[in-house]
């Protein structure tokens, strides 16, 4: 078997994606972002694109590596941004591949920039006011904990901690992605739907005044038969 991936529900936008910039987040670690999955990604952005800007979400799993691996006794920072470093190199071949003009830029560029500190102060107080983002930012941590630990037992200072984390994971990659309209895409794609608090921020601080910028199309991979020599 092998996969082939497709844009879903994308027929609206055929024509405008022919000339489009995509961005692509990379879930480090992810299935879905490796090997023969990621190699029809790829083929299909060939395929369906003009140009893609691939960011490496590598630095964002501080937050979440203490969760999966709680008796790391390492610096988590320096840790999650050598997995991202290990993605690249595993990947290098396959992305010089890569027909249609690209570029890649890692968290930290995004994170360490003046006007993430800015986008964090403003998703922090839409947060605060107890409206729309703070009930999707809610849900997707509540989700992520239901997925990740279920109902598993623990101390209940533990699990506030990984709560803890999961918020700080929700509300960082909240403020980094309306910090890509500086590169002028049309179009974020990612094999998966966004998250209530993704959505939420896109609502709340891209579609009103740049309605054609950072839309969502999702990737779905399929099994593909091949035929028998």
């Amino acid at each position: 078997m092998s996969t082939k991936a497709i844009f879903e529900g994308a027929g609206e936008f055929q024509d405008e994606l022919r000339h489009a910039l995509c961005v692509m987040p990379i879930s480090v670690g992810q299935y879905y972002h490796e090997g023969d999955k990621l190699a029809s990604t790829l083929r299909l952005l060939e395929r369906r694109i003009a140009r893609c800007h691939i960011v490496v979400c590598d630095s964002l799993q501080r937050h979440t590596l203490p969760i999966f691996y709680p008796d790391l006794n390492i610096d988590i920072a320096s840790k999650s941004r050598k997995l991202g470093h290990e993605w690249l190199m595993r990947n290098r071949e396959l992305l010089r591949t890569l027909s249609i003009p690209y570029s890649i830029s890692h968290w930290d560029d995004w994170l360490l920039s003046d006007e993430y500190t800015k986008q964090r102060e403003l998703v922090d107080l839409a947060y605060s006011q107890k409206g729309n983002m703070f009930r999707a930012i809610n849900a997707t941590v509540a989700a992520f904990l239901e997925r990740n630990i279920g109902l598993k037992s623990m101390p209940n200072d533990s699990y506030l901690k990984m709560q803890e984390h999961c918020f700080e994971y929700v509300k960082e990659e909240c403020s980094v992605m309306p910090l890509w309209i500086s590169l002028n895409a049309q179009f974020e794609v990612y094999p998966g739907k966004r998250t209530l608090g993704m959505a939420a921020s896109y609502q709340e601080f891209v579609q009103a005044k740049y309605p054609d910028l950072l839309r969502w199309i999702r990737i779905n991979h399929r099994a593909r038969k091949v035929a028998a020599a």
